[in-house]
């Protein structure tokens, strides 16, 4: 079964059908991921925070195929705890190309800003390739593509460098609607490594793409009730595809998740309260950022005192994706309920209700107590990173209303074409102080400057070191102060006590907090080191 069929839709093969997609994609590059980290590479995406942590892990996974740590999964901080690494993610899907630029010679700054940049290139092109691969319209693709990689919804994020690699969300998606119409058994195997790859480039993402799978899968057997897949038996090749993919994936899965299985007896499962306020309200989907060069005046400020943590909230994917899902849902009304193109429709629609409202936040209330009690999903706090599993739903409504008006009217085409710089101007930015990056070179500066003080010390008799620094004014600055530690123990193969991550060991807070000698030994005594191991260097 095929969603669309006949000689209605024309693929488009021709290397003129690919300027458009080429010419989006130059425009993309340009504007979101170069012009942040700007033509001299001066910047960083992100915060003194968490971009610099993810950078610190790339490092810890480069330093392990460099043979310079013993294991991944422990790491020079937050000593002596093991199995940090797992208390995080752990970027290793994509170290590859992070290794690949130190490997050439670049510094880890400039090798984590080739990795910003080289994956959102990948967000397009894999988007692009599934968006055509399903529509056959390599401009409609395109235009889907670009919201996908260079939409104003990333720069609401751009501090969470964690779901940067998610271009395997839309193979996920196309994987699992091919396996739901045609039941071949090479699809389900392209579909579950395609999960497993994406765990392995982010939990977050990962999970978000099993969330996405269970409502394709309900939309699709609500609409085209076609339960096939489940009335007859595989062949035995097909038996052996199916066995071998389930094996194989839940190995891969074990290997990455055994040390988070570890971690998590300690840590417990996250209470529901801690998530709820990160959880979207409808109200998300059209808070943009304040640096969107069209909607900041509008969909701004009327948010940000009605939604608690509401930094977090700018989920905005742009207008056209916002009102194709409206213009999809009258399309129900005129389009013939007897056609494949109906059902299509009514399935994307369908879908997209319920990803939403099964993680949507309605004055406390939400159906998302529901997923909260799969395995895995508890150990999830910052919800609002759906969007960008959710934003595929979006595109491929979009992509099925511009396909609407493409093939329905003689002058659909050139409505199509006219989109393209239309999407350009609605996901358009500023480059201004809403656009959250660093300056590399305060960084090293910093770092350089903690690496000064550590190399005045002797060290030969000390097993690790502790680093009590002086500025503790906020929360956000001992932060920073703790990764620039980290840092520059990283730079030293030192190890260090300092540290910072998605989750703590038991009675290490008052360290973190404090750094001082007090809350040193207290740190030491409950884990059971002797204080001669460490020396508490002050700033």
């Amino acid at each position: 079964m095929n969603f669309y069929k006949g000689n209605s839709i024309q693929t488009e093969s021709n290397y003129r059908d690919l300027i458009i997609p080429i010419l989006l994609f130059i425009v993309g590059m340009y504007i979101l991921p170069l012009r942040i980290v700007g033509l001299n590479f001066e910047f960083i995406p992100g915060d003194l925070g968490d971009s610099r942590f993810n950078n610190i892990v790339l490092e810890h996974g480069y330093l392990f195929i460099m043979n310079k740590v013993d294991w991944f999964w422990n790491a020079h901080y937050m000593y002596p705890s093991k199995l940090v690494i797992a208390r995080s993610d752990n970027l290793l899907g994509t170290l590859p190309i992070y290794a690949a630029s130190r490997f050439v010679g670049f510094d880890r700054y400039t090798a984590f800003q080739l990795w910003f940049i080289i994956l959102h290139a990948l967000n397009y092109i894999f988007c692009y390739w599934a968006v055509n691969k399903l529509f056959k319209n390599s401009t409609i693709a395109a235009i889907g593509a670009y919201v996908f990689a260079f939409g104003i919804f990333n720069i609401g994020q751009i501090y969470h460098a964690q779901i940067y690699p998610r271009f395997m969300l839309p193979l996920i998606f196309y994987w699992t609607i091919k396996f739901l119409q045609e039941n071949k058994s090479k699809h389900f195997s392209f579909l579950v490594f395609s999960v497993v790859y994406q765990f392995y480039c982010g939990i977050y993402l990962g999970f978000f793409s099993l969330y996405s799978i269970l409502f394709i899968a309900i939309g699709y057997f609500l609409v085209y009730r076609d339960f096939s897949l489940f009335k007859k038996l595989p062949s035995k090749k097909d038996s052996i595809i199916y066995i071998g993919s389930i094996a194989s994936s839940l190995a891969l899965l074990y290997a990455l998740f055994k040390p988070y299985l570890i971690i998590s007896k300690e840590t417990g499962m996250r209470p529901f309260n801690d998530v709820i306020d990160s959880i979207p309200h409808l109200g998300s989907y059209l808070f943009s950022s304040p640096a969107s060069f069209i909607w900041s005046d509008y969909l701004f400020h009327p948010f940000t005192e009605s939604i608690n943590i509401w930094w977090t909230h700018m989920l905005f994917p742009g207008i056209l994706p916002i009102a194709s899902v409206l213009v999809a849902a009258i399309l129900l009304f005129f389009v013939k309920k007897e056609s494949i193109q109906f059902k299509f429709l009514a399935f994307l629609v369908l879908s997209t209700f319920l990803s939403v409202i099964f993680c949507l936040n309605l004055d406390g209330k939400t159906l998302y107590k529901f997923i909260y009690e799969i395995p895995g999903f508890s150990s999830m706090r910052a919800l609002n990173r759906i969007i960008n599993s959710q934003v595929v739903f979006f595109i491929l409504t979009l992509s099925f209303v511009l396909q609407y008006i493409y093939r329905r009217w003689k002058w659909g085409k050139y409505v199509v074409l006219a989109i393209v710089p239309l999407i350009v101007l609605d996901n358009y930015f500023v480059v201004n102080d809403d656009v959250i990056r660093y300056k590399k070179a305060d960084s090293i500066s910093e770092v350089d400057a903690i690496k000064a003080v550590i190399q005045k010390s002797e060290l030969a008799d000390f097993k690790a070191i502790a680093y009590n620094f002086k500025d503790k004014s906020s929360h956000r600055t001992i932060i920073s102060k703790h990764l620039s530690v980290i840092t520059a123990c990283q730079d030293l193969d030192i190890q260090c006590v300092n540290g910072y991550s998605g989750s703590y060991p038991n009675n290490y807070m008052s360290f973190f907090d404090l750094t001082d000698q007090e809350s040193l030994n207290n740190w030491l005594d409950q884990t059971n080191t002797p204080h001669s191991d460490i020396i508490l260097i002050n700033e």
